[in-house]
């Protein structure tokens, strides 16, 4: 019988061999003077495993450990085995014809630091970027691809040497070069010429903690399997069985027997459905955004109260915040656009203020005050509404928006936008239909569009700090394709209610949600900007939103922590480097003797933190703001 699945084994003590009664010695020499071995199993596979004490090895098979025959026989056999008890060693079998199981095909694998004797480790199925399913000439580019692939119940690709007629394997791993996750859990297999599929009744992921890292390996020749530690295996089971639903399949009995569907699931909402549906849907207004610019859209949406999309006109800025209204299905009903006008230099023009001649409150005609309180209503607190400020900053965003502006930071229940003063209460003829007071929910979600331009104002640091400044990026022209029919016909525009939308957001209380590398980064910007202005800094604030949106990018799509946090620190920090190159010119590495280290030498001590592609594009565009214009902004 052979055996093409992998096994992991380690080389047998004399003490094993001796204690299963098949012989003394765990590498002797043989008649046929070679060195002969025995091996014992450390690796489990799902189902039935080989019935058998040890695998048998012999060295003429395998070069890669020296037999140093001009040694003494007991030389001989102590430095072979020496050698080989350094290593993992993965490998397949064939039964002879004798009954003996011989090592066929053999891989080496230095010991992981925690491995002790006695220990097991479970064979995952592993899938990688850019693993190729032949079939359909595809290759795998994200984790979301290949949850897309389980919930369509597709093949999932070849996994080599790995058991296939056997138990189904509870999870898979992906792994995306940075980061691992855990997939699953499945409850049955088919296995053909295209790899695994799959079944699954809840599908869920969990990122890989730190110590799991510890206790895994894999070897160089096989990067299919990946071999866990037993104890580690069953916190991976743990885990994913407490973690939260990422798609589930239920059965409608009724609609099986009466075959009125064609379907017999149901979709659950997932932020990967609702990323799609957002692109899906822009494309189809003729927009065409990097997709990692919509997560970052989107993790800025459900984290903050207040974002703000930058970038030159023409772009579609606006356009873009209807099109994630359409993704929430509320475009007809929860979406309002306000133009900002150029006039606007206090509350009044956006709330409205009170005719104290004619004793009547009278709200501006932009329909903003209506909206807050339909928002307001208890009937519609489950509802999620929308507030587009077209071009925000052709008037100072701190005078008109400036009641907003403190709210949005306090507790929910202290959200309170007051529209007249207390004084007033009672006294209004309309103040039945005007109260005096309209709570500010998590439902209502604000949004401004700015253009950069002489005729516009800059913001404040007040404004900066409360919000998250997106600017969007123009992708190439040679990459725009209309959206066909195929893809057209999947926009639903369902509406999501602020209870779905909020299963998206991950909340931790008060705790600072970051790394100690990442915050150590962030308080070493703090000093150096502090060095140059002390009213210039990365405050408790800043740093507090920050680990909300970096915990809260979207673990199963493209945008990983590391570029999160990078996006981060354009969004959030570098907005607030403004000067004349007098003043920043040591931050931006331009002054030879400066006293202190520069925002690149700080950037190049944190590579492990995050390759810092987008800080280090922005500060080259400040660099040459100062060097042309004496002034950044």
């Amino acid at each position: 019988m052979d055996e093409e699945i992998n096994y992991v084994g380690v080389l047998a003590s004399d003490e094993d061999v001796q204690a299963s009664g098949s012989g003394k010695y765990s590498v002797f020499v043989n008649q046929s003077d070679v060195l002969q071995f025995n091996v014992k199993l450390i690796s489990r596979n799902p189902g039935k495993m080989p019935d058998v004490r040890f695998f048998v090895g012999y060295s003429n098979k395998f070069p890669m450990i020296a037999d140093t025959r001009d040694f003494i026989e007991e030389s001989r056999v102590e430095n072979y085995k020496n050698e080989l008890s350094k290593y993992l060693l993965g490998f397949t079998y064939k039964i002879n014809f004798k009954g003996f199981p011989i090592i066929e095909k053999i891989m080496l694998k230095d010991k992981v630091n925690s491995f002790t004797e006695g220990k097991t480790y479970f064979s995952v199925p592993t899938y990688r970027i850019g693993n190729i399913i032949k079939g359909e000439n595809f290759a795998y580019s994200s984790l979301s691809v290949l949850l897309e692939r389980l919930k369509m119940n597709r093949y999932l690709g070849i996994i080599d040497g790995f058991v296939t007629d056997s138990d189904t394997p509870p999870f898979l791993i992906w792994d995306d070069g940075i980061d691992k996750y855990a997939v699953g859990i499945f409850d049955e297999h088919k296995y053909s010429q295209d790899g695994f599929s799959l079944k699954f009744k809840k599908l869920k992921y969990v990122q890989f903690a730190e110590h799991w890292y510890e206790e895994i390996f894999d070897f160089a020749d096989n990067k299919a399997i990946t071999y866990i530690k037993t104890e580690i295996y069953k916190e991976i089971m743990i885990s994913l069985e407490n973690s939260e639903v990422y798609y589930e399949i239920k059965e409608n009995v009724e609609e099986n027997k009466n075959h009125n569907n064609e379907n017999s699931c149901e979709e659950i909402l997932s932020e990967e459905y609702l990323i799609e549906q957002f692109e899906l849907i822009a494309r189809n207004e003729g927009l065409y955004y990097d997709r990692k610019d919509l997560i970052n859209f989107h993790t800025a949406m459900k984290t903050s109260q207040l974002v703000i999309l930058s970038g030159m006109s023409g772009t579609g800025k606006s356009r873009l915040v209807r099109c994630y209204a359409q993704a929430l299905g509320i475009a007809d009903n929860g979406y309002k656009m306000i133009p900002v006008r150029p006039s606007w230099n206090d509350d009044s023009d956006l709330i409205g203020f009170v005719d104290s001649m004619h004793m009547v409150y009278r709200p501006s005609d932009t329909g903003f005050v209506e909206l807050l309180q339909n928002a307001s209503e208890e009937i519609n607190k489950n509802s999620i509404y929308l507030i587009c400020l077209d071009e925000m900053n052709l008037a100072r965003v701190e005078y008109y928006f400036s009641q907003l502006l403190s709210i949005l930071e306090m507790p929910e229940k202290s959200r309170i936008l007051e529209l007249y003063d207390s004084d007033m209460k009672g006294k209004l003829y309309n103040s039945s239909k005007y109260k005096r007071e309209i709570t500010i929910g998590e439902n209502i979600k604000f949004v401004g569009t700015v253009n950069i331009d002489e005729s516009t104002f800059h913001f404040s640091d007040k404004v900066l700090d409360r919000a998250n400044v997106i600017s969007l990026n123009v992708v190439p022209y040679i990459t725009w394709k209309p959206i066909d029919a195929s893809d057209k016909s999947k926009i639903k525009g369902n509406p999501i209610t602020l209870d779905d939308y909020q299963k998206f957001v991950i909340k931790r209380d008060n705790k600072i949600q970051l790394s100690e590398r990442e915050i150590s980064f962030l308080w070493e910007i703090h000093l150096l900007f502090n060095k140059v202005n002390k009213n210039l800094g990365v405050g408790p604030r800043i740093v507090s939103r920050i680990g909300i949106y970096v915990e809260n990018v979207p673990k199963a799509l493209e945008l990983t922590r590391k570029e999160a946090f990078d996006l981060q620190i354009v969004q959030r920090v570098l907005t607030k480097l403004r000067g004349p190159k007098e003043q920043l010119k040591g931050i931006l590495d331009m002054d030879s003797n400066s006293e202190f280290s520069s925002f690149y030498s700080i950037i190049e001590k944190y590579k492990d933190v995050s390759e810092f592609k987008n800080t280090i594009e922005t500060l080259e565009v400040k660099k040459q703001e100062l060097e042309v214009y004496g002034y950044t902004l």
